[in-house]
């Protein structure tokens, strides 16, 4: 009973942190890249849910970001 329990909760939390924790995480490193004015960052995250939808809607300002950077 305990035993499978607690293995379950493992299983769950590894799940969780794969699919969601750190794919959130890589967005929020790249748009704090971002915000420093690194626009050369690169998304990695390549789910097919609401996260990686989200990941995909960043990748597309990043990209029109750099397409119209202005040179210094």
């Amino acid at each position: 009973g305990g035993a499978l329990a607690i293995a379950s909760l493992a299983l769950f939390w590894l799940v969780v942190r794969v699919a969601i924790i750190r794919p959130l995480f890589s967005l929020k490193r790249t748009s704090q890249a971002l915000a420093e004015g690194d626009v050369d960052q690169r998304i990695d995250v390549a789910t097919n849910d609401e996260v990686g939808d989200m990941a995909g809607a960043y990748s597309f300002s990043y990209t029109h970001l750099r397409a119209h950077e202005t040179p210094e």
